[in-house]
């Protein structure tokens, strides 16, 4: 948003997705770092998010041993989030549920004073 409107001001009061720049997760840093350097501008939380995913579904593919077999892959998403390396985790992402959806630990964040101030959600 700031990227678009040059200022945090505009959105006072807002709540939302907290920014991943905002963001204190063990890959965080690298990931931001290693994004700036090939866009030359901030990842938004839909790049991490895909990220992290296409790092699970690869690690997933390991576990079931095959990456033809969808039903296979999709019986090993557990085993590919508990196999994913430090590193790889701009989020916290501790299992898959029943329908298929990522059990993510949710971040939210308002805007105050034209700045980020990161909200905890109990």
């Amino acid at each position: 948003m700031k990227d678009v409107t040059g200022t945090y001001e505009t959105f006072e009061g807002s709540v939302g997705v907290n920014p991943l720049q905002y963001s204190d997760y063990p890959g965080t840093a690298e990931f931001l770092e290693k994004y700036q350097e090939e866009f030359d501008k901030v990842p938004g939380s839909e790049a991490g998010f895909h990220y992290i995913s296409a790092y699970i579904l690869v690690e997933a593919m390991k576990a079931a041993g095959t990456v033809d077999d969808a039903h296979a892959i999709r019986e090993h998403m557990q085993q590919g989030i508990e196999a994913l390396p430090e590193d790889k985790k701009v989020y916290d992402i501790p299992g898959i549920l029943d329908e298929g959806n990522f059990d993510v630990i949710q971040s939210m964040a308002v805007v105050e004073n034209g700045e980020v101030v990161p909200v905890d959600i109990d």
